[in-house]
């Protein structure tokens, strides 16, 4: 009995030890394989609309892969991707000994005639937006309600009376998506309002009247002077 229990445990600690070698072995193996050179990379790109890229979208790429051949891949344009990001899918590039290389799409966001992104200091767009808003001259000075375009339509926003040319009106969260990160959950950026006075630029008598009366009733506002 002695004899077959001390025999049993005697072959499991050979197997015991035999395990560091094998896993030794293995990595090895591991090291010498990722040695090799990976396949290169291949590089796309795609410009979609502004809407698409705040909601997420699918585009179809038609790739040629060194020694494979022609294929499509359908690519998976996230929410809240920004302007001129690049989205790596690993192992779509070229194929090569150490495993193939990866696929690297640069997405640009065409212009939109409502919107635009607020850049950060160092000149990178951020997920805020700026709308401009056109204002009469009596919008500005007495207040109004205007209605602003969003990416989910169109909300109504009051002007403070007394506005000026360039200021801006924030929205919270009505912006552009946001992609979530290992800090912050999704969400939306601001929307900036950018209000712009206007007048006619040809006026009748009647206006040109009310216009004179305006200005001699304001002997004291001298905006040059502010």
């Amino acid at each position: 009995m002695f004899d077959e229990l001390f025999g049993q445990a005697g072959t499991r600690r050979q197997s015991e030890q035999a395990s560091p070698d094998e896993d030794a072995f293995s990595r090895g193996f591991r090291a010498a394989a990722s040695a090799l050179p990976k396949g290169a990379n291949l590089e796309a790109s795609v410009t979609i609309p502004l809407i698409d890229a705040h909601r997420g979208t699918v585009r179809t790429f038609t790739l040629t892969r060194d020694g494979a051949g022609v294929s499509s891949l359908e690519v998976r344009i996230p929410p809240g991707t920004l302007d001129n990001s690049v989205l790596r899918l690993a192992g779509q590039g070229h194929p090569g000994q150490g495993g193939p290389g990866d696929l690297l799409v640069r997405v640009r966001i065409m212009p939109d005639p409502k919107f635009t992104f607020r850049l950060d200091d160092a000149g990178r767009p951020t997920p805020d937006l700026i709308t401009p808003v056109l204002l009469a001259p009596w919008e500005a000075a007495l207040g109004a309600k205007v209605d602003v375009p969003t990416l989910e339509g169109t909300v109504t926003l009051g002007i403070p009376a007394g506005s000026s040319s360039g200021q801006r009106l924030r929205l919270r969260e009505r912006g552009f998506a946001k992609r979530p990160t290992p800090t912050a959950t999704s969400g939306q950026g601001d929307l900036y309002a950018e209000l712009t006075i206007v007048i006619p630029k040809t006026l009748t008598p009647e206006q040109s009247r009310l216009f004179n009366e305006l200005r001699d009733a304001s002997p004291d506002f001298k905006p040059r002077a502010q």
